[in-house]
């Protein structure tokens, strides 16, 4: 087999399942597996190519889809709940691929290895190269999930693969991956005692969370712990949590809650440069402020998504109280002590903290790069970076807010996180970013012509 041949796995292994089962009593078309295996069309036809290189299924002259004899004896041990008497022919099966039989060598050789090594290791012995770290997760975890799935390993080795890097709280990055609300009701839910996964009960459903995803903020906020063998325990101050809820005491919730948040390095690092942008902030500056400290450069959707939930963290612990009638807010508590406020200024200098002198021209070059930008975003232009003179003049405009915002001032950050938009729109060309920046800057114009200073100035904004 060549190497263009070999067939990347980007399913999991219950998809082969069920795909095996719909065809256990005749051939069918493609259309029909969908619907009885209960998938998507697209799925079904990712899925069956490698389906194809493993022999498991075979089409026919009227492009139907049947199982090869090999296939057949799969389904029927998988109904029978027993692969181990089609153990030699799983192992034969296996060997049609090779990236499934590379896989299961690295994973004999390093039973710690991760989905990510795992997916860069394939792609480096078959020559295959993409752009995103996710693509060669996905691959390992396909690959992992294949071979668990077919016992030849453990299955509850899948399980503490996927809960490994759980293990402890991480540092130097948050994102905030669940409302507080959802966390709140997750801790409800919780015993002293161990689980093998979060869940949430609805009314009507159950909806299992994935552990690497929302209740990923449990592990980081110290809530719960991950133990060793892979179950989840509640910890104690989680505990305390979930027993002053379920009192309805709110205002010791909050205060738990405000000790969580400014015991944890990465949550107090965070609120403490909020509290150095030395203004009222939303969920634009919270987002903004997120992406620098985790050093990335996100969506506009990815952005508000975990600066309002960061932000309503901070609701809930009292840190953030509400300014103003537009959705601001004011950082009452500093990372350095638990009950130290900051000092109550008159709004204006609350809100600025640069001079005049400062302030106008800064605003000015705002203005001017939300006009620049603002003209190619009202174009909606697909192609817009072949507009060279457009792209020309919103970097001119981007270059000219760095110049004339202060180096180390409150709005710094805030500059910072504008070049690095338009920085990651112009290499990209998702006119996304610059829709971002665009927002940022007109959210700094309003909060600089709060100054008394700026208004009597005569600085309007347009």
């Amino acid at each position: 087999m060549s190497i263009n041949e070999v067939k990347v796995p980007t399913t999991r292994f219950r998809n082969i399942e069920r795909i095996l089962h719909a065809l256990k009593a005749k051939e069918l078309p493609r259309k029909e597996i969908a619907e009885k295996a209960g998938l998507s069309k697209s799925l079904v036809s990712t899925t069956l190519p490698f389906m194809r290189s493993l022999s498991l299924i075979t089409t026919s002259d009227y492009r139907l889809v049947r199982l090869t004899n090999e296939g057949n004896y799969l389904a029927h041990a998988l109904s029978q709940g027993d692969l181990k008497p089609v153990r030699p022919l799983i192992e034969t099966i296996v060997s049609q691929s090779p990236v499934l039989t590379y896989a299961l060598q690295i994973i004999s050789s390093n039973p710690n290895v991760s989905s990510l090594d795992i997916g860069k290791a394939l792609a480096n012995k078959f020559g295959w190269e993409w752009d995103s770290k996710a693509t060669y997760r996905n691959v390992g975890k396909a690959s992992i999930d294949i071979l668990a799935g077919l016992e030849l390993i453990p299955r509850l080795w899948m399980k503490r693969h996927r809960m490994r890097s759980l293990r402890s709280p991480r540092t130097g990055t948050l994102r905030p991956t669940a409302p507080i609300d959802m966390l709140l009701n997750i801790l409800d839910r919780l015993d002293h005692k161990e689980y093998r996964e979060f869940f949430l009960s609805n009314d009507n459903d159950k909806m299992r969370l994935r552990t690497n995803d929302r209740a990923r903020s449990l592990i980081d906020l110290r809530l719960v712990d991950v133990l060793d063998n892979g179950l989840v325990r509640l910890t104690d101050r989680g505990n305390e949590i979930k027993l002053e809820r379920r009192a309805g005491n709110d205002s010791a919730v909050s205060k738990l809650l405000s000790e969580v948040l400014l015991n944890d390095p990465n949550c107090r690092e965070i609120i403490g440069l909020l509290v150095s942008l030395g203004i009222s902030v939303g969920y634009l500056e919270v987002g903004a402020t997120l992406m620098e400290y985790n050093g990335a450069v996100w969506g506009i959707a990815t952005s508000k998504v975990y600066g309002s939930r960061f932000l309503g963290w901070l609701k809930m612990a009292n840190i953030a109280v509400p300014n103003s009638k537009y959705g601001k807010y004011r950082i009452i508590y500093k990372p350095n002590g638990l009950q130290e406020r900051t000092p109550d200024l008159p709004q204006e200098r609350q809100m600025q903290r640069l001079e005049t002198d400062e302030a106008m021209p800064l605003v000015e070059a705002l203005q001017e790069f939300i006009l620049k930008a603002g003209e190619v975003l009202l174009r909606k232009n697909g192609n817009w970076l072949e507009d060279k003179t457009a792209v020309e003049s919103i970097r001119s405009a981007s270059r000219s807010i760095v110049e004339k915002a202060p180096k180390d001032g409150p709005y710094s950050r805030m500059v910072s996180s504008i070049s690095r938009l338009i920085d990651e729109g112009m290499s990209t060309g998702v006119l996304g970013y610059v829709h971002q920046a665009v927002l940022v800057a007109y959210d700094m114009v309003g909060e600089l012509q709060m100054t008394k200073e700026i208004r009597n100035a005569g600085v309007a904004q347009r």
